[in-house]
């Protein structure tokens, strides 16, 4: 049984509706869209009406991954199958800095691509086309690292799909700190 509410955005001043669709194990399935108004974009809170991972104002838990492998914090735009922009904060406690380097510690460069990827895959995942699939990495093209990245910055990672199918796609992706770029990469990804 589906119950659809009208409200206020109190951000836009816009309309919202919401459809909630039911309850599956255990979790609320709802489907929020927010008005676009004065050509504005406004974030997006989406769940999957067919897979639910995760409660319904939680993109980031969209993921499969789970701490310690999981490399995103925040989630401030997202524009399902199209963009999602969410950041991750170095406190210096990663167990990985001991090794990497113990008097110079450095987030690795393998990283910051495998957290623009988590990035990507909460832009794919949060489509209804692929709700309940798995991205998986495919490959790196033109991957450029411009900064270094120490404990306490905190990395912006901007990931804008190109090219999507049923089977995979091409995505841009920046990471930077403080507006400086710190990578750069093209990144293709494989659908399960």
């Amino acid at each position: 049984m589906a119950i659809r509410t009208r409200s206020n955005n109190p951000l836009d001043g816009g309309e919202v509706v919401r459809t909630t669709l039911g309850v599956n194990e255990g979790y609320l399935v709802s489907k929020i869209f927010t008005s676009v108004s004065q050509s504005r974009m406004v974030t997006v809170r989406y769940s999957m009406n067919s897979y639910v991972r995760t409660m319904s104002n939680d993109p980031i838990g969209l993921l499969a991954h789970r701490p310690p492998f999981r490399f995103v914090d925040v989630v401030d735009e997202l524009i399902p199958g199209q963009l999602c922009v969410a950041r991750w904060q170095i406190t210096g406690d990663e167990a990985w800095l001991a090794g990497h380097f113990p008097e110079n510690p450095i987030v690795p460069g393998v990283l910051q691509l495998e957290a623009l990827a988590q990035v990507g895959a909460i832009a794919l995942l949060s489509d209804e086309r692929y709700a309940g699939k798995l991205p998986l990495f495919g490959g790196v093209d033109a991957v450029r690292w411009k900064r270094i990245v120490r404990p306490g910055d905190e990395l912006l990672l901007r990931v804008e799909v190109e090219q999507l199918s049923a089977r995979g796609g091409w995505a841009t992706a920046v990471a930077s700190v403080s507006g400086d770029t710190s990578v750069r990469a093209r990144l293709l990804f494989a659908i399960a």
